[in-house]
């Protein structure tokens, strides 16, 4: 509950400051102080994107198994299948990405497909529940669904500050570095304790409730690239992409020597 409010909060504050830099005029020069807190901010944005989706992974991949066992009464053995099929699927999804990373232009639809494919898992894993009479067949789906969705998310999510002029500092990777390891460590803690008490219900309402805050934060964010890259941009013009015929006669005119130059 702590970190939904806090995540709240975090959206809250988000959109109040895309709002003020929308209201800005598009001309204006942004001061070195907006620049800097225009990079904490994508930077604080993209922690908590990353941590929803190691939280996610590894939240499944620990707890995949148990619920399966507890909730479906399915087999041990069937289980570990269906655990070793998600982590393949994620392996393969992540060496695709890393073969097509080259070719596209932008990692915003990417990035969006992504925890979209993931939220759509943590809703077919919510109708996992005892008595369900295709039980197995929507784990697996779920599984497969958010194995492809997390392949590509975290590095998604370290290719976006390059992309949206925020440079990536040893300062930026660290605390990118920092939620991701939190992400991993967190979430199969808490749906621990959650399974602990019989709670077995929270584990796909606690992975759609990530989802839907990466969801949340990652559109925050992207409007506030949006209107920092069209006031960022400068207008270009034809001078910059063809030399003028009077600039291209001055490059083609041979300077004089030093003896050339001492005899004028």
């Amino acid at each position: 509950m702590l970190f939904f409010a806090f995540s709240f909060s975090f959206l809250r504050a988000l959109a109040a400051h895309t709002q003020a830099e929308g209201e800005a005029e598009n001309g204006k020069q942004r001061s070195e102080e907006e620049q800097r807190h225009y990079e904490q901010m994508f930077i604080a944005s993209m922690s908590l994107v990353v941590y929803c989706i190691t939280s996610t992974e590894h939240g499944m991949a620990t707890w995949l198994s148990p619920f399966g066992i507890e909730e479906g009464g399915l087999l041990e053995s069937r289980m570990a299948m269906m655990s070793a099929a998600y982590w393949g699927v994620m392996c393969a999804g992540r060496i695709l990405w890393a073969g097509l990373s080259g070719y596209v232009t932008s990692t915003w639809p990417m990035l969006f497909l992504d925890v979209t494919l993931c939220a759509l898992a943590c809703f077919v894993l919510m109708l996992c529940t005892p008595g369900q009479a295709y039980l197995e067949q929507l784990l697996w789906l779920a599984s497969v669904m958010l194995g492809l969705g997390v392949a590509s998310g975290l590095p998604c999510v370290y290719s976006l500050p390059p992309e949206v002029q925020v440079p990536m500092s040893p300062g930026a990777i660290a605390i990118l570095n920092a939620a991701s390891t939190a992400g991993e460590m967190s979430m199969p803690f808490i749906i621990g304790l959650a399974f602990g008490r019989n709670q077995y219900w929270l584990f796909s309402a606690l992975l759609a409730g990530c989802m839907a805050v990466a969801f949340g934060v990652s559109f925050a964010a992207w409007r506030m690239a949006r209107i920092y890259g069209q006031r960022a941009r400068r207008p270009v013009v034809e001078s910059d992409l063809y030399p003028t015929k009077d600039a291209a006669e001055g490059l083609n005119r041979r300077l004089p020597t030093a003896s050339e130059a001492s005899y004028q």
